[in-house]
């Protein structure tokens, strides 16, 4: 959904606080998940290079669900 909403027109910035703490706050959620902050949970991708410059040349490196880490080569 991000990559779209970026080939719609937002910003890459835009996009990621779209899809974060904004989805967040529209669920009633935002003190709990939306933001990275002790005591929330969240399910993080680190990616090489800077998301908010150049995201659809971003790719993800490292990813944790549920406090686990994810193996990126079995997707």
């Amino acid at each position: 959904e991000f990559l779209l909403t970026v080939e719609l027109g937002m910003t890459a910035t835009e996009s990621l606080v779209a899809g974060t703490i904004v989805a967040a706050e529209m669920l009633g959620l935002a003190a709990e998940s939306g933001s990275i902050e002790v005591g929330k949970r969240a399910d993080i991708i680190a990616v090489a290079g800077d998301p908010t410059k150049d995201f659809i040349g971003s790719t993800s490196r490292l990813r944790y669900e549920a406090g686990r880490p994810v193996d990126l080569a079995a997707d």
